[in-house]
């Protein structure tokens, strides 16, 4: 832990989203508001969020909102109408957001900070008030690979990883869109090379976002409660989990297929544990094939909305595994608190994952193909001793090495360096 010769004050910018970039700005402002920086908090929401989830509060001195609507006009047909309405909505939207968030920056500007940390994600607004700052920024992004505009249609974020529809009509549908998402982009890399410190929490997210952006950001991984994410002697259920939001980038219906292909009576059951609320999903009309899907294949599916850590803790500790094949995941949080809980981990091997997981040590790697997951699942239902073994290794590598302890003394570190603080 570091010492400090006096208390610094930081202005601390997020959406107020769930997923690991509000668990990292969660457990960052716990661990540094425990080492003495005085912290206010300032939330730009883009779009329902939850409220309640993780909230910095307790740990902050003030905590300011401001809300930017934007309205949906996926509904709008033809569909060449709702994507030029979009288009023009977006465009439109700005003479709102520029007043609204000159008004936050000239608040945070009136304050005595020592630098300005904003959470960049996919759709959140936040990177907007960086040409406005007087103050040095710490830009943490923990999605490059996704546009903030991909899918602004409809607020699809998942757009770009399904199926083009055939035909001329579509296809120039898709330019414009594609068009215009690379018009709204080039503002963004502007504002973003505009941070004097730029952080990612991968390898992997590090080349993704110079690939976008042209600039060089440093990694700064997440971690591990462990104290509430570690193993407990628990009777393992023939549960597979399945973790993340429920959008098809998740890819969750491959895990239902691969169970689906075990037979009776080894067939697990399955389990989706996801930080979104039932009536606030980004995609309900996923969520109803996922249950589609289930009852056709006569896989026993259950979805559990935003657990408690306490109960989230317990369901990585019952599975047998947790199956985590997203596409192109940054990092995948959910996987390392799984090893943490002693939980072997059937991940796909690419992007982030691949940075924290040993195959055949910690965790198994495989291909996103549904006869790899069922094979690794069989695997594991068959091997109890390999499972074990697998949990047991996973859970002191995380100890070791991807606590939050770690991770807030590499946060402090890098701003340091950058900031002369």
């Amino acid at each position: 832990m570091t010492v400090m010769n006096r208390q610094r004050r930081i202005a601390w910018i997020h959406n107020g989203d769930a997923g690991g970039s509000k668990r990292f700005a969660y457990e960052m402002v716990r661990h540094l508001a425990a080492r003495g920086y005085l912290i206010d908090e300032y939330i730009v929401r883009g779009r329902v969020s939850n409220e309640h989830y993780l909230s910095l509060r307790p740990f902050v001195r003030a905590s300011v909102e401001v809300t930017i609507r934007r309205t949906d006009v996926s509904w709008l047909r033809p569909y060449l109408v709702s994507s030029l309405a979009a288009l023009a909505l977006t465009l439109r939207s700005r003479r709102h957001i520029d007043p609204t968030l000159t008004r936050l920056a000239q608040t945070i500007n009136s304050k005595d900070y020592d630098y300005v940390h904003i959470d960049q994600y996919p759709f959140c607004l936040a990177i907007e008030i960086l040409p406005r700052l007087t103050q040095p920024a710490v830009l943490y992004s923990h999605e490059p690979s996704i546009s903030r505009y991909a899918g602004f249609s409809g607020g699809d974020e998942t757009a770009e990883v399904r199926p083009m529809v055939s035909g001329l009509y579509p296809s120039i549908c898709a330019r414009l869109q594609r068009i215009s998402s690379r018009l709204l982009d080039r503002q963004d890399i502007d504002r973003t090379r505009l941070a004097r410190l730029i952080l990612v929490n991968s390898h992997y997210s590090r080349e993704i976002f110079f690939q976008r952006y042209g600039a060089h950001a440093k990694v700064c991984y997440y971690g591990v409660d462990c104290a509430t994410f570690e193993p407990r002697p628990v009777p393992i259920e023939p549960i597979i989990l399945s973790a993340g939001r429920i959008v098809r980038a998740k890819q969750h219906h491959l895990v239902i297929e691969a169970v689906a292909s075990i037979k009776r009576p080894h067939r697990p059951h399955m389990v989706i544990a996801t930080p979104e609320c039932d009536e606030h999903l980004a995609d309900s009309e996923y969520r109803d094939e996922l249950a589609r899907s289930a009852k056709n294949l006569d896989v026993d599916l259950r979805i559990r909305y935003r657990p408690g850590e306490h109960e989230l803790s317990q369901l990585y500790r019952q599975a047998l595994a947790l199956v985590f094949v997203p596409i192109m995941e940054p990092f995948g949080l959910v996987a390392l608190e799984a090893m943490a809980c002693g939980t072997p981990v059937i991940g796909v091997k690419e992007a982030g994952i691949r940075e924290f997981i040993i195959d055949g040590v910690t965790g198994m790697l495989i291909d996103r193909e549904v006869p790899q997951i069922a094979a690794a699942i069989r695997t594991l239902q068959h091997h109890a001793r390999l499972r074990s073994e697998m949990g047991r290794q996973g859970a002191e590598v995380v100890r070791a090495h991807w606590t939050w302890e770690r991770a807030a003394d590499r946060y402090e570190q890098m701003g340091r360096r950058a900031l002369d603080i």
